[in-house]
């Protein structure tokens, strides 16, 4: 009987860093109110020929100083390891723990290892973002002016679309929707930041 054998050359490819576009802005995440961002497989694609993404490894060689990363089956406690496949699952934050005005950015260092021992050594993973705050601490009006315009300020990553929503609060003086006999008319209004935009009032 005649019969084909078809041999295969056994590879051993490298892993290859496909995306690595890092994070341009963060969110405030709903539990805890804590500030960061997931990162996904379009922030951070890794790929191998002959190796799984479980199997592949990201070290983190350098850890971030403005925050740290988190796996969402440990939350709150930094990691320094985690697979692609956990990237691909949506499970891995960034969490921002220090703010500082005059900071808006932030990176890792990491390597990656496959199955068979290939390394990818040194590379970087960069986190910017923006910060929105009043331009003024205190303002200071006459009664008698009438209307009121207050300055909000971007500032640190302006290349995204940016949104807040600013609204007026009730203290001793009461707004129209608190009472009858009202001091000021109560404002809800959503300001929105273009790119390159860092002032709005």
């Amino acid at each position: 009987q005649i019969f084909n054998i078809f041999i295969d050359l056994e590879k051993n490819l490298p892993p290859l860093i496909e995306k690595n576009n890092g994070l341009d802005y963060l969110y405030q995440i709903t539990e805890g109110k804590q500030i960061g961002r997931l990162i996904m497989k379009n922030d951070l694609l890794i790929v191998d020929k002959d190796d799984s993404d479980q199997d592949l490894l990201v070290e983190v060689t350098r850890k971030p100083i403005y925050g740290y990363l988190e796996h969402k089956d440990s939350p709150r406690f930094p990691v320094y390891q985690f697979t692609q496949a956990d990237i691909n699952a949506n499970k891995i934050h960034f969490i921002l723990n220090k703010i500082d005005d005059r900071i808006s950015e932030d990176y890792f260092e990491f390597d990656v290892v496959d199955k068979h021992g290939n390394i990818l050594k040194a590379n970087k993973f960069f986190i910017r973002w923006s910060l929105v705050n009043f331009e003024e601490n205190e303002l200071s009006i006459m009664e008698s002016a009438g209307k009121v315009r207050v300055h909000i300020k971007k500032s640190g990553n302006l290349k995204r679309f940016s949104m807040v929503t600013c609204k007026t609060v009730s203290d001793t003086a009461k707004s129209n929707r608190d009472s009858r006999s009202y001091d000021f008319i109560h404002t809800n209004v959503k300001v929105e930041f273009n790119e390159d935009e860092s002032l709005k009032a």
